[in-house]
């Protein structure tokens, strides 16, 4: 899985403490939840297009199993290097046409 955002700043900022927790994508959910004050299971998932549709299912299927109370459940996603864009092109996972 290619990280545009860790390569950027590693590059354009350095390295210290605080670098990995602030660009690698397993600590995002922590540091959200962290934020807001939130309590109990956070969950950063990593399902390609499906991350969204899979953080909901699980944000479901936590609340049908009163496993918890509240679920926040999304996905987001920048694609900021080129590299990405043509290695998607070639592998034939793109469409011709922009459309789905």
């Amino acid at each position: 899985v290619y990280d545009d955002w860790h390569d950027v700043s590693h590059h354009t900022l350095g390295c210290d403490a605080y670098t990995l927790q602030g660009v690698q994508r397993a600590f995002g959910a922590g540091r959200i939840a962290f934020q807001f004050k939130w309590e109990g299971p956070t969950y950063s998932l990593d399902s390609a297009c499906a991350s969204t549709a899979s953080s909901i299912h699980l944000a479901c299927t936590s609340l049908l199993a009163k496993e918890t109370d509240m679920a926040v459940a999304g996905a987001a996603n920048v694609v900021g290097y080129p590299h990405s864009w043509t290695s998607l092109s070639k592998s034939g996972v793109l469409s011709d046409t922009g459309n789905c």
